[in-house]
This record gives structure tokens, sequence and C-alpha cells, in this order.
């Protein structure tokens, strides 16, 4: 009689316990948004998409059916670590407008950068700076000569490989929608690490600006990105004030989140040289259109 006694007096406990964890979840997360963004919410927020689009060509570009850029982040941190360290294996590739449809000569671009905060501040909404030292490689896996007979390069079969260093400061203000984040980086490619034949071509030594220039509330992002060749690199095209803008290659693009799903709609304007590896001698002009991945935004904590 008294274990039949002890079950029934056990369910009012239960359900004032069930009722007192529902009411402390809005304010456990109400907690979560008024805590600084924790460093690995902010790198992830604002680490390099995968895409997938198709290229309009405007000018230089051969014809192309779609590009695609495969990037994975394997993020290493803990919350009382000053510092994060990120593996970024990285694969663009273009599947050509030719016969059997040719996928040639893909780009990878693995990458391993440390980030470290140059300061850490306790309140809510506080502007955010922190830095960024890479090691990164750009190859595309051909083994056959650099260039053709007359010099011109062998897009088929060519090897490119060059290794190089960056160094980058990045600015995070949570609470602007106008630059909400910044980014200058400087890029080092090392003689002895870079192939030979890319000497005094290719540009050892560059300066790369990123933004976002405006974040809007229902999930639209406009951001822009310009970059300076400094040094001697080669000059590919005819036109005389053509041959001065390759030394600044720029894009501007635009995405379109949607709550709860991981994918956004993308579109972006590139003009500058050639990003495709050994295609670096082409001065290109196209505007990109389709998707992109979706990181969440900045919610106060890692969850």
């Amino acid at each position: 009689m008294q274990r039949g006694c002890d079950k029934p007096a056990m369910r009012p406990l239960l359900v004032l316990a069930i009722i007192s964890l529902l009411f402390s979840l809005p304010s456990e997360r109400a907690a979560a948004q008024e805590r600084p963004p924790a460093m690995a919410s902010v790198l992830r927020a604002n680490l390099e998409p995968s895409y997938l689009v198709i290229p309009i060509n405007l000018s230089g570009l051969p014809p192309v059916w779609y590009e695609a850029n495969v990037v994975a982040h394997f993020v290493a941190h803990r919350e009382h670590w000053p510092f994060a360290i990120v593996l970024t294996p990285k694969v663009v590739l273009r599947l050509f407008r030719e016969r059997s449809e040719p996928v040639k000569t893909p780009s990878y671009m693995p990458r391993l950068a440390l980030f470290a905060w140059l300061e850490q501040s306790t309140e809510p909404g506080a502007s955010l700076h922190y830095a960024s030292l890479s090691v990164l490689h750009h190859s595309n896996g051909q083994a056959g000569p650099e260039f053709l007979p007359g010099r011109a390069l062998n897009h088929e079969s060519g090897n490119f490989s060059t290794n190089y260093l960056e160094l980058a400061l990045h600015g995070l203000h949570p609470d602007r929608e106008l630059l909400r984040w910044t980014r200058v980086g400087l890029e080092w490619h090392p003689v002895t690490l870079q192939q030979s034949e890319l000497a005094g071509r290719y540009g050892s030594l560059r300066l790369q600006l990123d933004a976002t220039l405006l974040e809007q509330s229902f999930g639209g992002t406009l951001s822009a990105s310009v970059g300076l060749l400094m040094g001697s690199f080669g000059h590919y095209a005819e036109n005389r004030v053509a041959r001065q803008l390759e030394r600044f290659p720029m894009s501007i693009s635009y995405s379109v989140a949607f709550k709860d799903i991981e994918i956004a709609l993308f579109a972006r304007y590139y003009m500058g040289r050639d990003y495709y590896n050994i295609w670096f001698d082409r001065t290109v002009h196209m505007l990109q259109i389709g998707i992109s991945s979706h990181i969440a935004p900045l919610l106060g904590s890692e969850s």
C-alpha cells in the first residue's frame, strides 16, 4: 500500500520541475544575448563561405558552366584560450563548356591560420579586434611545362605552385549595420617557396582589404573587396588603362540569407586578374550568380 501512494505523490513534484525548467530557458537565453560573443562564434560568422555559382562572362573568361568554391573550416578553440587555430581545406573548380565538359586544373588552396585577440572586452556590443597569421598553399596538381612554345602559359597541364604567408588585422563592430566587419591583410610569397617560373610574373607582395559594407536586419549583406599587387608582376592586358587596373583586383557581392536555412542567395561582380591558378595571365570581368553557405549570425554564445 505504501508503494502505491508514493507514485502519485511524485507527480506534482515532477510537474513543478518541468514548469520551472521551461520558465528558466528564456532567462538563460537572454543572459547569453547579454554576453559578448565568444571567439569561436566571431570566427565562424566571418570565415570564408562555400559557394556554387554560374559565371556570366563580361570579358576575358573562357566559357564555363559553373564555378564551385568548396571550403571546410576546422576550428580548435576553448573558451579560456586567447587564441584559436583554424585548418581550412579549400578547392576551387570550374566546369568548362568544352567537349566532355572537363574540370581543368582545380585550385588546391589549403591553409592553416592562428587567430588571437588583440583585446578582450567584457561589455556587450563593444568593438572587437583580432589578428591572424596564416600559412597558405596554392597549386593546380599538374606536372607539365609551364609554358607553351612562344612563352604562353600552358593552361591545360602546366605546373603551378606557390606557398605564402598572410598577416591580417580584423575588426568587428556588433552594433553597426555599416562596416560591421573589416579586414586588412598582407600576403607575402617568398621566392624560395614559390615556383621559380612565377617570380616576377605572379606578384610576391599583395595587400587585401575586405569589409561588409551593409548588414540588413532581414539577412541581406553587401560586401566588398579590393586588392593591391605590390612590386613587380607580369602585365597581360593590351589596353594601357586595363594594364594599370590589373594591379587592383576588386569585387562586390550581395547575399541574402533566410532564417533557419543554411543556404544564402549569392551574387558577385569581380574584375581583375583571374584567380584560377595558372590562368592568372587573363584579366576578367564577370558576374557570378548562385548560392553560398550561410553561417548563423552572432547570438552572444557558441550555441
